[in-house]
């Protein structure tokens, strides 16, 4: 990805209040928001059609589970980079995020630097993270 591009953001999450949250915050650091969905079904649909850098999924949503829009992620693309953000804090949804494939897990409510920090060692590892601003 060249450097001056945008990071392509999707948010999966049935909560408005919270995608209205991430929206500017994610912006302020450079990234684009490509896309929202409040349910995994059409989470999955928007994944294959935008096929963005970086998915922030709730693992608590009406239709799908996220766990299970977590591997159906990682099957369109075993390389997609998911950040789990959700209020399940049991042991049980940590271990069978990880080994599905997520890249990060953040407990709701969460605090605007976590998140700023988790993508950023996140992305680091697959982008340049320059424009990405404190």
């Amino acid at each position: 990805m060249d450097s001056r591009e945008q990071i392509k953001v999707l948010l999966i999450d049935d909560s408005k209040g919270v995608r209205q949250f991430l929206i500017p915050a994610l912006e302020n650091m450079g990234m684009k928001v490509s896309g929202e969905a409040s349910n995994g079904q059409e989470g999955i649909e928007l994944y294959k059609r935008l096929m963005p850098d970086l998915v922030f999924l709730d693992l608590i949503m009406p239709l799908m589970p996220g766990i299970d829009v977590l591997k159906k992620i990682k099957e369109i693309n075993s390389d997609a980079i998911v950040i789990i953000l959700t209020s399940a804090a049991d042991r049980d949804s940590v271990l069978q995020s990880r080994e599905a494939g997520a890249s990060g897990y953040l407990l709701k409510p969460f605090d605007i630097q976590k998140i700023k920090k988790a993508v950023r060692e996140i992305m680091s590892e697959s982008f340049q993270t320059e424009g990405l601003q404190k």
